[in-house]
């Protein structure tokens, strides 16, 4: 800033007028504020997707000489996965004192992600560069396959228990889509969904198998959980349970005309290893002078257990017999053969001669 003065001034004698200029300068000095932060960029490194970094904090320094109150605008991330939060608005910083600015990452997709957070401070320009990859939580199966091995038909195996593990190292709150078996044969279920694996915690998934036919069934069970794909292969042997008839075949004799024989059971034997629940389809003689009917239908027999096929026979005609009953019981093709004799009524004399 300069200031000028005139100053008229007249001398006696002669009426010489003298100008006299005196000029004066003030300088006015413009302060500005030195703010920094010493490291300009952020690198969060690997993070688990829906998990946060720990906060990592940068201080804003005063490097100047003077003492400055601080007054901010700006900072917010250019990326909604970073977070941005600061304690340095309107404190006073004298020379040298710093004040924290805290940063966290929080990935919701794989991959890398950049940023930035630009902020004024006492119209001092400030910016930070940002940056963190995202990666798929670490969730595994203790066990790639279940095979079930031979299971009776028509009989549930027991529970297969496979233990999905958070081999991460941040928690993990779980959630899973899809899991259905590939077969109708194979069941599964799970008690993971919203439960939290902090890292080495495990939660189960469980599979059985009930075959509906003799063979080999081959499986699968896909499930997506928190963005990693799991599949657990399946097998299982459908096997025809271990059913005989101990007798296999029946003669009545000779029964008495158009009378009815006493009833000659045969028992159904399970002589597997695993129970089995008896499901049966046919058994009619292939001749009407034989009856049958069973008492098996819909029990369970454990190994070495019985149940009962009655038969009787009535003869309409004199002579012999044959027949049989044929049925299949859980997919056992059993048969009893019949035969029988009709006899003639006997007659007595009253007297001989």
């Amino acid at each position: 800033m300069q200031r000028l003065f005139l100053e008229h001034r007249r001398f006696v004698p002669g009426w010489r007028i003298c100008l006299v200029l005196v000029f004066s300068m003030v300088v006015v000095h413009t302060v500005h504020a030195q703010l920094i932060f010493y490291t300009p960029s952020v690198d969060f490194g690997k993070i688990e997707i829906g998990n946060s970094s720990p906060t990592i904090t940068l201080d804003l320094r005063n490097t100047g000489s003077q003492s400055l109150v601080i007054n901010c605008s700006g900072g917010a991330a250019s990326s909604s996965q970073f977070f941005i939060s600061q304690a340095c608005q309107g404190i006073t910083l004298n020379p040298g004192e710093t004040c924290p600015y805290s940063f966290i990452f929080t990935p919701d997709a794989a991959g890398i992600l950049t940023g930035s957070s630009n902020l004024s401070c006492n119209s001092v320009p400030l910016s930070v560069n940002l940056s963190g990859e995202g990666v798929l939580p670490k969730l595994v199966f203790d066990t790639p396959s279940v095979d079930f091995g031979p299971v009776p038909v028509g009989t549930a195996s027991p529970l297969v228990v496979v233990n999905l593990f958070n081999k991460g190292t941040a928690p993990v709150t779980v959630s899973c889509a899809g899991g259905s078996p590939s077969l109708p044969q194979f069941d599964a279920g799970q008690v993971c969904q919203g439960s939290t694996l902090n890292p080495g915690d495990s939660c189960p998934f469980t599979y059985n198998f009930t075959p509906d036919a003799a063979g080999s069934f081959t499986g699968s069970s896909n499930v997506f959980c928190n963005g990693v794909s799991l599949s657990t292969q399946l097998l299982g042997e459908g096997l025809l349970p271990a059913l005989v008839v101990d007798t296999p075949a029946v003669d009545f004799g000779t029964v008495k005309l158009n009378t009815t024989s006493p009833t000659v059971s045969v028992d159904l034997r399970n002589q597997g290893q695993n129970p089995v629940t008896i499901s049966c389809a046919g058994g009619a003689s292939s001749q009407p002078q034989f009856g049958g009917w069973q008492a098996c239908q819909g029990s369970t027999l454990n190994s070495g257990d019985t149940c009962t096929w009655s038969f009787n026979f009535t003869p309409d005609g004199p002579g012999e017999v044959t027949g049989a009953s044929n049925f299949s019981c859980n997919g056992v093709v059993l048969g009893v053969t019949l035969r029988g004799v009709g006899g003639a009524d006997l007659i007595f004399a009253d007297s001989f001669e």
